[in-house]
């Protein structure tokens, strides 16, 4: 610019002026700023500072359980980790309690998009929350160095009774069933699978029992008897499958208590 100065003044007309300062600029280095200046020299691209600056600063994934109930984990914790960076590298994975004691870790050498994570567990969980930590390098950029990201994964205790309801329990004089007992036993909005209907006296003696495949809505109940009723308490017993459970919740049940004169 100093230059072009010195032709402005030598020059007559403001026409010639301005268009020595252009020629001035046109023949001045290119300015440092992303995308200016030679491939790879200090005032391009390549220059640290705009690395700095293009680096991501938060481990951008995405953490999922496949089940809510803890007694499905007693020795892996499969998560699937979601990548929005190209790829992840140098991935860790770790879940904690809320009093920072751990209880599992995975390593894994690269993350594309999506994948599943095993979690070696060093116990089974237990139904509660835990903070889940991943580290990990998402930018090409190794100065960039590793970034994290943290999320609360909550899972929730097996059902501890069957959610099913009873209509109006059988009663009255016991010489009046002879053959069988019917009541009706409907299904409080999940499904069930593989019930199993028991009838025993408060001695825990068998009376009678049958088999549901599956129950949905209301059905009748016919519990056929292997001996004949007598006076006293009875008590109806039904256990089941809920398929939204994993197979390591024990299946839950429901009782009635019947009452024969």
């Amino acid at each position: 610019m100093k230059r072009a100065s010195q032709l402005c003044r030598r020059a007559s007309g403001t026409a010639v002026c301005a268009l020595a300062i252009l020629a001035s600029l046109a023949s001045a280095p290119a300015l440092g700023v992303p995308g200016a200046g030679t491939r790879g020299g200090p005032a391009g691209n390549g220059h640290p500072i705009f690395a700095r600056m293009a680096c991501i600063t938060r481990l951008p994934v995405i953490a999922t359980a496949p089940s809510p109930f803890a007694a499905a984990y007693r020795r892996v914790l499969p998560i699937t980790m979601t990548s929005h960076a190209a790829a992840i590298r140098h991935l860790r994975v770790s879940l904690y309690t809320f009093d920072g004691d751990l209880l599992g870790r995975s390593i894994r050498r690269s993350l594309l998009h999506s994948a599943v994570v095993r979690v070696k567990l060093r116990y089974g969980l237990q139904p509660g929350a835990y903070t889940l930590y991943a580290e990990g390098e998402p930018n090409a950029d190794p100065s960039c160095g590793p970034k994290h990201s943290s999320r609360v994964l909550r899972f929730k205790a097996c059902a501890a009774s069957l959610p099913v309801l009873f209509g109006q329990p059988p009663g009255g004089s016991a010489a009046d069933y002879e053959g069988f007992v019917s009541f009706t036993l409907g299904s409080r909005g999940a499904l069930i699978r593989a019930l199993n209907v028991s009838l025993t006296n408060f001695a825990g003696e068998l009376f009678g029992s049958t088999r549901l495949p599956v129950l949905f809505g209301a059905v009748t109940v016919n519990i056929p008897l292997t001996r004949q009723l007598v006076p006293g308490g009875y008590t109806i017993t039904v256990s089941g499958s809920i398929p939204s459970q994993p197979p390591a919740c024990e299946g839950p049940s429901a009782e009635q208590v019947l009452t024969f004169t």
